[in-house]
């Protein structure tokens, strides 16, 4: 009698623990593909860096955007420039994948920046 409410308590755990488990690529694959993106003013070029002053109502004050090769840089129709294109005072539109650093200024890594 023991063996077989050991075995019935087996069978009726065993579905439940991988009906628990979660597909993490997927969420993490999701993650990648969000676009986050907020308004700005461009403020002064830094080292692989630009300090912009943010204009969106959820995003407040400075941040720092790093831009690295794989930064994107398009003008206001949508073709692509060159970084050199971008100038103090433009404003501009930052893509970025979500993640905030803590610091001061906050950064972002800017994947793609549009000029408005």
């Amino acid at each position: 009698m023991k063996r077989f409410f050991c075995i019935l308590i087996v069978v009726l755990i065993l579905p439940m623990l991988f009906a628990c488990s979660t597909n993490d690529t997927k969420e993490s694959e999701t993650e990648k593909e969000m676009d986050y993106k907020f308004n700005a003013i461009i403020l002064e070029f830094e080292n692989g860096s630009i300090l912009v002053d943010t204009e969106d109502e959820n995003v407040f004050g400075e941040y720092s955007v790093n831009i690295g090769a794989t930064t994107k840089y398009y003008d206001k129709e949508g073709k692509e420039i060159a970084k050199e294109d971008l100038k103090e005072g433009d404003k501009i539109t930052v893509s970025y994948n979500g993640q905030v650093a803590r610091s001061l200024p906050p950064q972002v890594f800017a994947q793609a920046i549009k000029l408005r």
